[in-house]
């Protein structure tokens, strides 16, 4: 049937129309379901040929040429302005011409280190909506309709986006800002007063516990222990929630030292 080579998709158009024709014949002797999965596996294709092609501009924009390009029109700006003007107008022109090359430099290296997060952001979004799109294509045609699919392509579409990057990287941000307020509200609630000694303490609780990455699924497990948290069989504890509960539970430094030199003598007995 003319047009559904997977170098060149058939129009969304004409798909539908395909799909609720009846006869199979209409659809090169494909029932609904295949011929479901057969234009969403065109699409597929050819949106991660265009994310693909999408991700190696953003990434050959963020090397060195770029900045070079940038210098360059600010230098004949700079060079333009400078004809023809007195010593103390070369002087603000020089200062201006160098700190929007700065200004260039600065918003280069943004890019280049925000490129890395922002491109895994967006493979992330793409990899949870293929995940979806395959569950759901277990389901019959009649739960599963093409239009549903469509309507996960488009989404598959936009998740190849700087712009849905930013907005799943800001949404990430958020919650690990409002989590890490919690645990600093829960901290300042339960210790009203922190020495200056407290930082050395958490970090010796740290060094004990964390340092030794061979070590510290057992470590972190009688700390948890230790500290009365409830913990499933095998269960190792996130270190965040261990030093959460350490600072929480211990504010006066007296039990903090006490509470790590029997941590330590623990260990040392058990051989962890």
């Amino acid at each position: 049937m003319a047009g559904l080579e997977p170098s060149n998709p058939v129009a969304i158009d004409t798909a539908l129309q395909n799909y609720y024709k009846p006869a199979d014949a209409d659809r090169a002797g494909m029932s609904r379901r295949d011929y479901r999965d057969y234009i969403i596996g065109l699409y597929m294709r050819a949106l991660d040929s265009k994310y693909e092609a999408f991700t190696d501009q953003l990434r050959a924009g963020g090397r060195g040429s770029g900045l070079g390009f940038d210098l360059l029109l600010l230098g004949l700006n700079g060079a333009t302005a400078l004809s023809g003007v007195s010593a103390a107008r070369d002087l603000a022109t020089v200062t201006a011409v160098t700190s929007g090359a700065r200004s260039s430099i600065d918003k280069r290296l943004y890019f280049e280190q925000s490129l890395p997060a922002m491109i895994a952001a967006m493979d992330a979004e793409r990899a949870s909506i293929k995940s979806d799109i395959a569950t759901k294509q277990a389901q019959p045609a009649e739960r599963y309709r093409l239009s549903n699919a469509i309507d996960d392509l488009t989404r598959l579409k936009q998740a190849g986006q700087v712009d849905s990057a930013v907005s799943r990287m800001t949404k990430a941000s958020e919650a690990d800002r409002d989590a890490e307020q919690e645990r600093l509200n829960a901290i300042t609630q339960a210790c009203a007063d922190i020495s200056i000694d407290a930082a050395r303490l958490n970090f010796d609780f740290r060094e004990l516990v964390y340092k030794d990455a061979a070590k510290r699924p057992d470590r972190l497990r009688a700390a948890a222990g230790a500290l009365g948290m409830p913990l499933q069989p095998n269960q190792v504890p996130a270190w965040s929630e261990v030093a959460g509960k350490f600072d929480i539970s211990l504010c006066d430094d007296d039990k903090k030292r006490q509470f790590i030199g029997n941590l330590t003598n623990t260990i040392q007995q058990n051989g962890i």
